[in-house]
């Protein structure tokens, strides 16, 4: 008799909690919902909205919702020439548009080409 009485209370509790949650119509929030997802931007406002669009030695930039996951990319540490890297460039938000400003290349001296170098 104690055992049919315990199961019984049990069952009360488990369906008590369950029958709450859906009398208040309260319902778990979908992270993928359009009620409870960030909206998309489709505009920068400032640089920091705007971020490089690739990894690795990046030539243009995008929204900062659209940056690449570059946690599993190695790059080289080449400094390339007509991108951001090594500090040569950096992104910034023009009209509402992202884009990169990338440094010229620097010219050499003539002193300093290969072939006056060789002399």
């Amino acid at each position: 008799m104690t055992m049919r009485i315990l199961a019984t209370l049990l069952c009360a509790v488990a369906l008590s909690a369950c029958g709450n949650a859906v009398s208040n119509g309260d319902k778990p929030a979908d992270p993928t919902s359009s009620e409870t997802a960030a909206p998309e931007m489709t505009a920068c406002t400032a640089d920091e909205d705007c971020v490089p669009a690739t990894c690795c030695h990046a030539t243009e930039c995008v929204l900062k919702d659209k940056e690449p996951n570059c946690a599993e990319v190695a790059c080289t540490r080449d400094c390339r020439p007509g991108t951001m890297d090594c500090g040569r460039g950096h992104c910034l938000c023009d009209a509402g548009k992202c884009r990169a400003e990338i440094k010229p290349e620097p010219e050499l001296a003539p002193e300093t080409t290969p072939d006056a170098l060789a002399q």
